[in-house]
């Protein structure tokens, strides 16, 4: 389902919310979710299922386990963990513990009010998003800017400071690391990006990229290509 760029983190209703993880890429979105409330919203708790987790956090607040959910009844699930596999993972989970799933819309100077994105998408207040964009559900957008007519399917991570230029169609579970940008196709012949690849931090890609497929570099090339230039180069000597 598409809902509307005036969703917030948590509503009216219930503005306590729990946060999945906290560290990294999740204690920075939870910081995002409470500037991008306002104030309105306020963690409750993070739940992190590392055994060795302080079961508090720096900033205070109780660090659960899962199984302890219970003890935070009806409260909505914020989800930022960076890795596509793992965030679908623990989506499955809190949806079968019959939990809402949150996201953050980002910061509506930025993006484009024909935007559209599915449940529990996470965009960053710093990231630009220019009109004809879709963010399937569990995209986290933590990137400097998606261009317009940009595709994203669920659950991929667009890092922080990486950039997607216009015409691009963006599969399922794709990790787009940050600094990286992913260059533009043109009207009626979208540059694709195939589900479960991996694009490397910096990295430009300049082509269609395969499903599964690992690119690194600038130019963006696989580690066999880069290793078969190195030989090149090194026989060139």
């Amino acid at each position: 389902m598409l809902l509307p760029m005036t969703a917030v983190m948590g509503d009216p209703g219930s503005e306590r919310v729990l946060v999945y993880g906290n560290s990294g890429t999740c204690s920075y979105a939870a910081w995002e979710g409470m500037q991008q409330s306002g104030g309105r919203s306020e963690i409750a708790a993070y739940i992190n299922d590392d055994p060795t987790t302080p079961r508090i956090a720096p900033d205070g607040k109780p660090v659960i386990v899962f199984e302890e959910i219970d003890t935070y009844p009806g409260l909505p699930v914020l989800i930022p963990i960076h890795l596509p596999a793992d965030r679908r993972m623990l989506w499955e989970r809190v949806i079968a513990a019959g939990r809402r799933i949150i996201g953050l819309p980002g910061d509506p100077q930025w993006v484009h009010p024909f935007t559209t994105f599915g449940e529990g998408v996470i965009i960053s207040s710093t990231t630009r998003i220019l009109p004809g964009v879709n963010l399937a559900r569990g995209v986290i957008a933590f990137s400097h800017m998606l261009a317009e007519e940009v595709r994203v399917g669920e659950f991929t991570t667009l890092g922080m400071r990486s950039m997607v230029l216009g015409h691009v169609e963006i599969g399922a579970n794709v990790l787009v690391a940050p600094g990286a940008v992913i260059n533009n196709g043109r009207p009626g012949h979208r540059r694709t990006i195939g589900d479960g690849a991996v694009i490397g931090t910096g990295a430009v890609v300049s082509r269609n990229v395969k499903p599964g497929e690992v690119l690194m570099g600038n130019p963006a090339m696989s580690p066999a290509e880069w290793d078969r230039l190195k030989r090149m180069m090194r026989r060139g000597e």
